[in-house]
């Protein structure tokens, strides 16, 4: 560093500021929520997103958030309980899901994926991914749904077939 001259420090600044500009949109573009936690499981790096999908007791750019356990922030208690088990246990790699009611009063369906955040070999913390997949729930019911009128269709068409028929009907 001593023997870059002004210009060239300004123009390696210029260059990590630029850098993470460019992580940071990436960050806002990813359509998951996104936490990043330390060991600790304190937040250090959030989206947008994340907000709209999990409630917390504070905005996640006040600095209480940067400064306790990410449950002591959650609203959800049945999440925060996850986070801590997963600190208490040393849970680093899990899927779990979740339903939770927005302030709206409608039901979503969310899948909480932790992985490690690894930095040279080590781990450095956890990446936590949440994702809304309650339209993908909802159409897995109605396509349950009309397994099950599709069956009761083909069981009428049988019992009809069999009255025709001359069949025996019970009942």
């Amino acid at each position: 560093v001593n023997k870059l001259s002004n210009e060239q420090l300004i123009s390696l600044l210029d260059d990590m500021v630029e850098e993470n500009e460019n992580l940071y949109s990436i960050l806002e573009c990813i359509s998951a929520g996104l936490l990043i936690l330390d060991n600790d499981f304190i937040l250090q790096q959030s989206n947008k997103i994340v907000e709209s999908r999990l409630n917390f007791s504070v905005y996640l750019d006040d600095p209480k958030a940067n400064s306790c356990p990410i449950w002591e922030i959650m609203e959800d208690q049945e999440i925060g309980d996850y986070f801590k088990k997963c600190a208490e246990k040393g849970i680093t790699n899990t899927t779990e899901d979740f339903t939770v009611m927005t302030s709206g009063g409608s039901i979503r369906f969310l899948t909480i994926t932790m992985t490690p955040l690894m930095h040279d070999g080590k781990t450095t913390g956890k990446i936590i991914l949440v994702r809304d997949v309650t339209e993908k729930k909802n159409q897995e019911v109605l396509l349950h749904r009309m397994e099950n009128m599709a069956g009761l269709t083909n069981l009428a068409a049988g019992i009809v077939a069999i009255h025709i028929g001359g069949g025996v009907l019970l009942g």
